[in-house]
């Protein structure tokens, strides 16, 4: 069945070809500022922060120092030193951590809870010599954090980069996630650092404290990161459980896409996990898709599609109906129709059926709609392998279909 599955599944990817010749945006979408906010914090930790931040009499080593592999101060973080591609050795003090991966000029792990990458001379942007090192972190991590590909993630709040002085920013994000296999959530509070050195090299630090594995050492461990790294931690474990606690209700058993469509799924039909994922959500009788010999996938594409693109489609319906017809055509397999489908009120539709016949000579057959929506493509589609005796997936599709509704 899984050959069977990837034939439907593999459909999503059409609608980002056939988006490609009709003008839609190439570019990722970042998240809307009006979702970023700026963490606060009282006069105390202001305070501290100043204390931590300055250095006075303390012989301690900070991430810029050179010759401190001798340091012995530290009980929970490990020397490493990291090569940059122009040849410049950094050194650093990461966590404590036997597996951690390491290369040239890149290190990561996990102990304690905390989540750790050191990386020199990360990719943030072409040009981005040309801007303040707090623009670039906030742009990496509008990236990083963009919703169309963290749609797992839930309550996300984003700070502003913080300049600590000409040459370093830091920031902090925080957000919930879904552990599936316990129906529960834990919340990450991660912290980043981005700092140009003195011999031009830069480096990124991101580090996330997972409040589900924390101990009793974390807090140390912590202390010692924020010493070296000189940038304030974002972590509180009271705070972590009041983020989880806010979450409230989330379904997750239905397809439904945060801020935007739902669908009803038909009794006894139930979510395959064997074959969905984060992306991809897909319905069996049953749950079990491979028992069925039929299934329906639910997922989206983004476009970045604005009205007046979308209005260019529709003027044009005849030549987005070629365009789809010639991305399929492009499978040698490819036996089938397409078509408008007016049954629906979302926005413009396109129905596609095709069939296609297996090396065991079963006819594999799959309807897929293409609803093209501002923003976002949705694909349904519905397969069947030979007769499907539990149910009829086509009939079901168009039943889900016409259920779906803005939330």
């Amino acid at each position: 069945m899984k050959k069977k599955m990837v034939l439907c599944l593999m459909l999503g990817a059409l609608t980002v070809a056939i988006l490609g010749g009709c003008g839609s945006k190439n570019t990722v979408e970042m998240i809307d500022p009006d979702t970023k906010v700026e963490q606060e914090a009282d006069k105390k930790e202001d305070a501290q922060d100043e204390e931590l931040l300055a250095r006075d009499d303390i012989d301690y080593p900070v991430l810029g120092d050179e010759d401190i592999e001798d340091y012995e101060g530290f009980d929970y973080l490990q020397w490493e030193l990291l090569t940059s591609d122009s040849g410049d050795t950094v050194p650093v003090y990461v966590p404590m951590d036997e597996d951690a991966y390491k290369s040239d000029d890149h290190i990561s792990g996990y102990n304690m809870g905390i989540a750790y990458t050191v990386e020199l001379d990360p990719s943030i942007r072409t040009d981005e010599e040309d801007y303040r090192v707090t623009e670039n972190l906030d742009y990496y991590l509008e990236a990083v954090y963009n919703p169309e590909y963290n749609e797992d993630y839930y309550d996300v709040v984003i700070s502003d980069a913080e300049r600590i002085d000409g040459d370093t920013a830091c920031a902090s994000v925080e957000y919930c996630k879904y552990y599936e296999f316990d129906d529960s959530y834990y919340a990450v509070f991660a912290t980043y650092l981005l700092k140009r050195l003195d011999n031009g090299v830069t480096v990124l630090f991101e580090m996330k404290v997972n409040s589900d594995d924390v101990d009793l050492e974390t807090d140390n461990l912590i202390d010692e990161l924020e010493t070296f790294y000189q940038c304030e931690v974002d972590w509180s474990i009271k705070r972590a459980e009041e983020k989880i606690e806010g979450l409230g209700e989330i379904d997750h058993g239905n397809a439904t896409f945060e801020g935007s469509l739902a669908f009803d799924i038909p009794e006894d039909w139930y979510k395959d996990d064997a074959e969905s994922d984060s992306d991809v959500y897909v319905y069996a009788p049953y749950g079990d898709a491979e028992l069925a010999d039929c299934a329906i996938s639910i997922s989206r594409e983004y476009t970045g599609m604005d009205d007046s693109e979308l209005e260019i489609l529709e003027s044009n319906q005849e030549f987005l109906l070629e365009m789809v017809k010639a991305q399929l055509a492009n499978d040698d397999t490819f036996d089938g129709d397409v078509s408008f489908y007016e049954d629906t009120n979302l926005g413009i539709a396109v129905k596609a059926q095709m069939k296609s016949e297996g090396d065991d000579g079963v006819i594999m057959e799959i309807h897929v709609y293409l609803i093209f929506m501002e923003d976002y493509t949705y694909i349904i589609s519905a397969a069947q392998h030979g007769d499907a005796p539990l149910d009829d997936p086509f009939a079901v599709a168009e039943e889900i279909l016409a259920s779906a509704r803005m939330e």
